[in-house]
């Protein structure tokens, strides 16, 4: 599989050469391929012609149901996330005049996609009206998306794409078992940050021929992980991820060698934010035609009496995501801490510690209960220490 052709690739996002995100954000990152991928979508319902079969092949779909279920094989289980940890706001907006066709419209709720209205005449206005909605649907969290510099008299439709994600484990971290550690960058330069701590059977795996650790965690919604991949050394970042993009397989692979293993593990608490204007991207993995002013392909967005042209003009998205010892609780944990603290006491030095003490890849999944269905990745980072990407 060609990884610089498909958007439902885990790694296609790194294969972008100097434009690739790591490079462009030297510090921590999260993205949401998944976020860009459901407006996409909604576009390829109506594109036409070499329009549709460009989004279609950057979407990795060779059937038209493909589209329709594009967002429908996982929705119960990312509308249970965001009843809890997750909020996710995809939004197209229209130039106010263009005439949009009610059957787009009413289509896009299937890809959980809002069609909404701005006046790009008036750049500062229409940036404020945009950004405001989003600050307000996800209660200030992920705001200012766009500014009134990415505007003009030409801008046609933009897409934002704003999300905000805590994790929340199936089994909470002891907020008494932290504790200040060094954590490592690049340029084994150090800063002491507060570590999770936590004694358990987690799913494992020591790769020893590609000089990186697998670790797996379970979270609280079902069908829901988190997979942390841990160099051997801590400037190994950039190897690891060269890897795994040289060789697509790889991920997969690894994943179906890991195993349960007694561990002692510290990860550090995380909080990224990243913004990531992912229109030069699209370019580059072959979405072209949905940006030009004459032939976009699009014209299926308008009502069929339209003279008007419709196009892309930029494609926006912030993520922002935090990562500590409960999450967003669900339920009261189990009274467990006195035998996890004894447990600690006799077994805890005796096990293999993993340390993630230095900068890391992870990928958030979410996996659909049909056994035929893909699993989602919801979100893919790095976390490079303790300041924000």
């Amino acid at each position: 599989m060609d990884l610089l052709k498909t958007i439902c690739s885990e790694t296609y996002w790194m294969q972008l050469g100097e434009c690739e995100v790591l490079k462009v954000n030297p510090g921590s990152t999260v993205v949401s391929p998944f976020g860009l991928r459901l407006p996409l979508c909604a576009l390829a319902s109506v594109a036409r012609g070499h329009a549709k079969e460009e989004l279609m092949s950057a979407l990795g779909m060779s059937r038209e149901s493909e589209i329709k279920n594009c967002y429908r094989d996982v929705n119960q289980e990312v509308a249970i996330m965001a009843s809890y940890d997750l909020m996710l706001k995809n939004v197209i907006y229209l130039n106010e005049s263009l005439e949009v066709a009610p059957s787009f419209k009413n289509s896009s709720r299937r890809y959980s996609v809002r069609i909404d209205k701005a006046g790009f005449r008036y750049p500062k206005a229409a940036a404020k009206y945009m950004n405001r909605w989003f600050a307000q649907e996800t209660l200030y969290r992920v705001s200012t998306l766009i500014d009134e510099d990415d505007i003009d008299n030409t801008t046609s439709m933009v897409i934002l794409s704003g999300i905000y994600y805590k994790v929340s484990w199936e089994m909470p971290f002891y907020l008494q078992f932290t504790k200040p550690m060094k954590f490592y960058d690049l340029k084994n330069n150090y800063e002491i940050i507060p570590m999770l701590c936590k004694l358990d059977s987690f799913l494992y795996f020591d790769d020893v021929n590609n000089n990186f650790k697998v670790l797996t965690i379970h979270l609280g919604t079902p069908g829901a992980s988190i997979t942390f991949y841990l160099p051997e050394t801590r400037t190994g970042l950039p190897d690891l991820i060269k890897k795994l993009s040289d060789n697509p397989e790889l991920m997969t692979e690894t994943l179906k060698k890991l195993q349960m293993k007694r561990l002692r593990i510290y990860l550090p608490r995380m909080q990224i934010k990243t913004y990531v204007d992912w229109s030069g991207f699209m370019r580059l993995i072959g979405i072209n035609d949905v940006f030009s002013v004459n032939a976009s392909g699009l014209e299926g967005i308008l009502k069929n009496d339209s003279n008007s042209h419709v196009y892309l003009s930029t494609a926006k998205q912030k993520v922002f995501m935090e990562m500590d010892e409960l999450g967003v609780m669900r339920q009261k944990p189990e009274n467990t801490m006195e035998q996890e603290a004894r447990e600690f006491a006799e077994f805890g030095d005796d096990l293999e510690q993993l340390e993630f003490d230095h900068p890391f890849f992870f990928t958030l999944t979410v996996s659909p209960p049909q056994p035929d269905k893909i699993p989602v990745q919801m979100l893919i980072g790095a976390f490079h220490g303790p300041y924000e990407g």
